[in-house]
């Protein structure tokens, strides 16, 4: 069973912030982890200057990232889709999703790896639960940072769900599970 470590360390970012991480954070396959804290506490910094570059240096793993600005990715995905003369048009975040999922699940690379997906402001898609739902059955981890505490991840997920805090505390941020 595949993991990945962050250990414990502190970095600094856009010199204004300071991120550090307590104690060694373990992702273990066939978990599912929740970064949680106040907007700007430092969560998809986090996950693109540490995260990220953690998960391309390690060759157990896959990527699979839905930004924050998930608009960008939409445009591409949609340009690409259009390149491709594919039948179906993209005209939704969730038809983009979809889209990029069969895209990538067409991989040759899948067979030995898990796949890390990354889904960062996740509730701009109006039903998220089809895009669990269509991961189920594969070798992964799904990392996903809270932007809103209006839903209850643990019910559609029906998994426990590992928390990662980000706290801010005078003049850095704090993260522990």
């Amino acid at each position: 069973m595949n993991k990945l470590i962050i250990n414990s360390q502190k970095r600094s970012f856009y010199e204004i912030l300071n991120l550090n991480i307590v104690q060694d954070l373990v992702f273990e396959e066939g978990g599912v982890y929740r970064l949680e804290g106040l907007n700007g506490s430092g969560k998809s910094t986090f996950v693109s200057k540490i995260l990220i570059p953690e998960i391309k240096q390690n060759n157990k793993f896959l990527l699979f990232y839905l930004s924050q600005d998930f608009h960008l990715q939409f445009y591409s995905i949609q340009a690409y889709a259009a390149y491709k003369e594919e039948k179906n048009p993209i005209n939704s975040y969730e038809d983009a999703v979809f889209y990029f999922l069969e895209q990538f699940l067409r991989e040759d690379e899948l067979e030995n790896r898990t796949i890390f997906f990354i889904l960062d402001e996740i509730e701009i898609f109006s039903d998220f639960k089809k895009i669990i739902n269509k991961i189920q059955g594969l070798k992964k981890i799904i990392c996903f940072v809270n932007h809103s505490n209006k839903i209850d991840y643990q019910e559609i997920l029906g998994e426990n769900i590992n928390s990662i805090n980000f706290t801010i505390k005078a003049n850095e941020t704090v993260i522990k599970c």
